[in-house]
């Protein structure tokens, strides 16, 4: 008799969960079978502890915490953002960094999502002139193609969203010297794999658009290398929600 009982009450728990994810008809009926035999050979294997788990009590308990998350869930988020930065010391000497950032996550669970991320910049290093040096000046054109885990504060209904990131990036660089009067050379890296890291905040308009603004961090040398600098990038950028 308890056997069937909770057999029943597992086929409930499976049909409810179906149609609050919004799966109907002929699908929906073929998936909750599945999962009922499947639930059904973990009852007889596991016999009791797997109908004390689904006591009432703990079944709505499980219910209000993981069904919500689930809900939410799914969908994507898309950015577009944008970074410019210059540091003068005088007209000849100057360094500029310009980048755009374009990026899909999708939140698989209520505040976590996987991010693939593409950026494009541009650095410019331009020095004075010396008595044994010519002025000259140092473009990195360089390529970021980013893979990130997200976790997020907050929903879509909230005012703000802070969230921080970790991940994998690979660099590619293309630097060209141009001294004045002088032939330019040009030098193409091997592309790098390196660790990356980043915080921000969203500042929701809607459900649907946000403001974000954030601060992404990575070393300019595999972890290996015994010279390491870590380059930084704040970005500003506009986020749309596909639901």
């Amino acid at each position: 008799m308890d056997t069937f009982v909770n057999s029943n009450l597992i086929k409930y728990f499976l049909d409810l969960a179906s149609e609050i994810a919004g799966r109907t008809g002929t699908e929906s009926h073929l998936a909750s079978d599945t999962l009922f035999n499947r639930a059904s050979k973990i009852e007889k294997r596991y016999g009791r502890g797997w109908r004390r788990f689904l006591a009432p009590k703990r079944l709505i308990l499980f219910c209000w915490v993981w069904i919500p998350c689930i809900v939410q869930a799914g969908y994507v988020e898309l950015d577009i953002s944008a970074s410019a930065k210059r540091n003068s010391i005088s007209e000849e000497e100057y360094t500029f960094n310009q980048s755009l950032t374009g990026s899909a996550a999708y939140y698989f669970f209520q505040g976590f999502a996987v991010e693939l991320s593409y950026t494009r910049g541009l650095y410019v290093q331009s020095t004075a002139a010396t008595n044994s040096l010519p002025r000259y000046r140092i473009e990195s054109d360089y390529t970021l193609v980013g893979t990130d885990l997200i976790a997020a504060w907050g929903d879509k209904q909230s005012a703000f969203r802070p969230y921080i990131k970790a991940g994998m990036m690979q660099v590619t660089k293309i630097i060209t010297l141009k001294p004045e009067g002088q032939e330019s050379s040009v030098s193409v890296q091997e592309p790098k794999v390196v660790p990356s890291a980043g915080v921000g905040l969203q500042l929701m308009l809607s459900q649907t658009f946000a403001i974000k603004v954030g601060l992404d961090v990575w070393p300019n040398e595999e972890m290996s290398s015994p010279n390491v600098i870590w380059d930084y990038a704040t970005r500003v950028g506009l986020s749309w929600f596909i639901l």
